[in-house]
């Protein structure tokens, strides 16, 4: 058991459940052969602090996990890619101004992702006027 976590995400990879759950603004893992019980990778630390509210595919071989985390004055949703589950590197933004994603397959094999965006309610109103 951890503490002080949020939002899990698992993903099937290479024969092996990952867990993966946000604590703040990064992300801890666990591990499973047959996704009941897992064991903490890292000694329970942060395998990545570059976004928390994770959501990993697999795709080409890795594990792209987008993640979200403020920069400045805005949430970016950034995308880590990961062999092992343990390293991560920062391979780019998915988007700005956005944040907890939620990456789903299309039948057609292509991707969609779904997130949330702050708005005001200013922004709110003339949306739903349209």
């Amino acid at each position: 058991a951890m503490e002080s976590i949020t939002d899990p995400d698992i993903v099937l990879y290479q024969g092996m459940y990952y867990l993966f759950l946000s604590h703040g603004s990064s992300a801890k893992a666990a591990s499973s052969e047959e996704a009941s019980t897992f064991s903490v990778l890292n000694n329970g630390n942060a395998v990545q602090t570059s976004g928390g509210v994770p959501d990993t595919i697999v795709m080409n071989n890795a594990m792209y996990m987008y993640a979200h985390k403020q920069e400045g004055d805005q949430t970016v949703i950034k995308i880590l890619k990961s062999t092992d589950g343990f390293t991560w590197e920062e391979v780019g933004i998915a988007l700005e101004d956005a944040e907890a994603p939620s990456i789903v397959q299309l039948p057609n094999g292509s991707y969609r992702m779904y997130y949330v965006k702050r708005v005001s309610e200013e922004e709110f109103e003339n949306i739903h006027k349209q």
